[in-house]
């Protein structure tokens, strides 16, 4: 995801926001599928929910948009550093995760 927002900066939301609701549930449905699979494997901590990798998405597509034209892979770091801290072992999050509700009024919220 990183590599395609970098290469088509602000692609995300456009594609997004354009996509009907189908495809959009769609995608949710395999990125929690995706999520799922990969705590089952063991690399990445269990109490993170799909909505935390929605922001984990949002936070890259901002920090892509912002720095591209200094250096357009400083993404990289920046999913390097979140990328550790969804892995296992680490203190217990003490902050609640976004509702999927509330995730869907975030994305509503962006596309206008």
């Amino acid at each position: 995801m990183g590599m395609l927002q970098a290469a088509h900066v602000g692609c995300l939301p456009r594609l997004w926001n354009a996509a009907d609701e189908e495809i959009r549930r769609e995608i949710t449905d395999l990125g929690r599928t995706l999520l799922v699979r990969a705590q089952a494997a063991g690399v990445v901590r269990d109490d993170v929910v799909y909505e935390d990798v929605s922001m984990v998405l949002w936070s890259m597509q901002s920090i892509i948009e912002r720095t591209v034209m200094i250096d357009p892979n400083v993404w990289r770091r920046h999913l390097e550093l979140v990328s550790q801290s969804l892995s296992p072992g680490g203190a217990p999050l003490r902050e609640r995760p976004l509702t999927p509700d509330e995730a869907a009024a975030v994305s509503r919220a962006a596309a206008r």
